[in-house]
């Protein structure tokens, strides 16, 4: 390119009104300054971390491909250059990285976003996307590193290398083919006017909420007590040594004759063939509970067996789903001390477990009184009579799946009950046909059992309806750039060696994921 025709294109730029980028300005502006802030920010030579320099020392690294072409590092290509992007986002974030970290996440990041320009190339170059010589003159005169001072600088120019030259010239060329494409796929989406009067309507009405909630966590310490003294075989305790036996029951049977004829190689036999998590300490499980070893008997007659042994007692080789066991006992089976505060934590642990159901009916019981209390002392009067909060919610819709553009589910005082409710569609169901000042029964979300009470509906604001209908097609661009994206980077066609290329290259003992843990 001729410096008579850089020239040109910088007096282009005094002529707005015939340039093709203000007319992309004027009849899409959040388009036309999201493409605009891209092509700066591309162009902008940056300066990496010390410590990114010594990986490219080693000259060009491939980290795979896609379709064929490689995905590479070479001083000054586009990988290098989103590199040296990335690194210096990193660097303004102020984020408290590792250096190995750190590297990572730009050297990672650099080559997603080449992959996913390789394949846009690709696909920009099937559909015969071209740009003119004119359209890169005006960008470089405009946005390259010849503009000085917001002016096309001739002597800049004039001092900058033919190769430096011509790697600008081809990086912009691409990086405007790069845009037009996604202008193309991306903010050429087609929508209708329905669309966006169906996103009005998800807004539409809003209810506000006050309600009571109930923790399963609280669930009462003498309930417990009760489970366990109902249910007191379960929580037997006995102390155990195991010998667990991979191979076949034959080698099982040889090994219990040994131990017929020496129980005192219990340990010995233990450490050295037994193949679970406690031959290291020659078998000993330690004192369990009945429930807890019950799934390791596929015959709960050898468990109660088990249980009825006295201390030093071996049994005979017993069929598990992981093997075959023989066990010791080392203190025989005691009765559970339900006055330990370990027993009932234990016992407590177990309902959660396995009698979850239990915990609930007890709460839903509760919340059924409350609600009968509610509809004749109201629901401020049956709350104090309970001595419960009462907590409110801000105005939401209906919001299933917690969508991003809708408001969310929020409660004045950031209780958690209602953490969960945008993916309970029967919570959403109820609220939502109740009647104003109605009071639901109780409702099981997670571990909260909860009763509400629709205090006031009204419909969304004209404001934010007015907000949904102009921030529609950048919603619709989100999606269809967050599917471009996952098109290619989970594609057949893309070759991933990053992982190994990266951690040979820069000799890092740990990775960050290794390093985070």
């Amino acid at each position: 390119m001729t410096s008579r025709e850089l020239r040109r294109a910088g007096a282009r730029q005094a002529q707005p009104k015939q340039n093709d980028n203000d007319k992309r300005r004027r009849s899409h502006p959040v388009t036309y300054i999201f493409s605009l802030a891209i092509l700066i920010i591309i162009v902008v030579t940056f300066i990496g971390l010390p410590y990114y320099q010594s990986i490219a020392r080693s000259g060009t690294l491939i980290f795979g491909s896609y379709n064929g072409t490689e995905i590479k590092f070479v001083q000054g290509n586009y990988f290098s250059d989103q590199k040296d992007l990335i690194a210096q986002k990193l660097q303004n974030s102020n984020q408290n990285l590792s250096p190995e970290a750190e590297a990572y996440q730009v050297w990672r990041g650099a080559f997603e976003q080449t992959a996913i320009h390789i394949a846009i190339m690709q696909a920009a170059q099937d559909a015969g996307v071209q740009v003119t010589s004119g359209q890169v003159d005006n960008a470089l005169a405009q946005y390259g590193p010849y503009v000085v001072n917001g002016k096309f600088s001739i002597d800049q120019y004039n001092q900058t290398s033919t190769q430096d030259r011509a790697r600008t010239r081809a990086l912009f060329q691409e990086e405007l083919i790069d845009q037009q494409y996604r202008d193309d796929v991306i903010n050429g989406e087609k929508y209708s006017t329905q669309a966006v009067s169906f996103l009005q309507g998800m807004a539409s009405p809003e209810r506000k909420f006050r309600y009571v909630s109930y923790s399963l966590s609280s669930y009462p310490s003498s309930q417990v007590v009760d489970y366990g003294k109902a249910n007191s075989r379960l929580f037997r305790t006995i102390n155990v040594s195991r010998i667990t036996i991979k191979s076949s029951a034959n080698d099982a049977n040889t090994i219990w004759k040994k131990l017929e004829q020496n129980p005192d190689l219990f340990e010995q036999i233990a450490k050295n063939q037994s193949r679970d998590a406690f031959a290291d300490k020659g078998g000993e499980m330690g004192t369990l509970t009945y429930s807890a070893l019950k799934p390791d008997f596929e015959n709960q007659a050898e468990l109660d067996k088990l249980f009825a042994m006295k201390k030093g007692e071996i049994t005979g080789v017993i069929k598990a789903s992981f093997g075959w066991t023989i066990y010791r006992v080392n203190q025989a089976a005691k009765e559970p001390d339900l006055t330990d505060p370990l027993t009932i934590k234990t016992i407590r642990t177990y309902m959660e477990q396995y009698e979850r159901g239990t915990i609930e009916d007890y709460f839903v019981a509760i919340g059924n009184k409350f609600h009968d209390a509610a509809q004749s002392n109201g629901f401020a009067g049956a709350a104090a009579a309970g001595g419960l909060a009462v907590h409110e919610t801000n105005y939401f819709p209906i919001n299933y799946g917690d969508s991003f553009f809708l408001p969310q589910i929020q409660t004045t005082d950031n209780d958690p009950s209602l953490s969960s409710v945008s993916y309970k569609s029967d919570f959403l169901q109820e609220a939502f046909t109740l009647p104003i000042g109605g009071v639901s029964k109780p409702i099981i979300l997670d571990n909260y059992v909860v009763v509400i009470s629709p205090e006031d509906q009204r419909s969304a604001p004209e404001q934010y309806q007015k907000v949904l209908s102009s921030y529609y097609p950048l919603i619709v661009q989100q999606f269809t750039q967050a599917d471009l994206t996952d098109e290619i980077m989970s594609s057949k066609k893309l070759v991933d060696n990053f992982q190994q290329v990266f951690f040979k290259n820069f000799n890092f003992q740990n990775s960050p994921q290794q390093q985070a843990q």
